[in-house]
């Protein structure tokens, strides 16, 4: 295997990755980003590594967020961390946010299939006993409203589909 790196650099010298962890930034009070950080980590997490946290934190975003609980974020998260590419990230938590504000009700009555900002994946509402998206997701913290959006936190996370 031949390696090519400059007769400057050292082999001890690491350069800056793409993988490390995003900084804490500072978002807008209220915002969905900003709710994201203190109970859903994980999703804060992956919207960061995505590139897509100034959207989240745009106040013309005015749409709904569907965010793992902070359970499963505390649970899960050695399963993400450093292990999430931003492609993967993106598509994460583009099929994890609708358009329009989607409250807890709207869903019970609504379709049953709703387009995500992913145009290759949407989110399946199945209603009976209970609400469940996608085959086999719950709602457990309902309707948490923020300044540009509201967020709907669930027992897991959503998939983006793969055709």
């Amino acid at each position: 295997m031949v390696s090519m790196q400059p007769i400057t650099q050292s082999y001890m010298e690491e350069p800056k990755s793409c993988f490390k962890k995003p900084e804490i930034k500072p978002y807008k009070k209220g915002s969905i980003m900003d709710v994201l950080m203190r109970e859903s980590p994980l999703m804060a997490y992956i919207a960061q590594v995505a590139r897509l946290d100034h959207d989240l934190d745009d106040l013309d975003f005015k749409g709904t967020c569907f965010a793992p609980c902070y359970e499963y974020c505390s649970r899960y998260w050695k399963y993400f961390k450093g292990n999430m590419d931003h492609l993967t990230a993106r598509q994460i938590i583009l099929s994890s946010c609708l358009k329009a504000q989607v409250k807890e009700k709207d869903l019970y009555y609504g379709p049953s299939l709703y387009p995500s900002l992913n145009r290759y994946s949407n989110i399946h509402v199945t209603t009976g006993c209970d609400l469940v998206l996608n085959g086999n997701l719950k709602i457990i913290k309902a309707d948490q409203q923020c300044a540009n959006g509201i967020i709907q936190f669930i027992n897991g996370m959503i998939e983006p589909e793969i055709n």
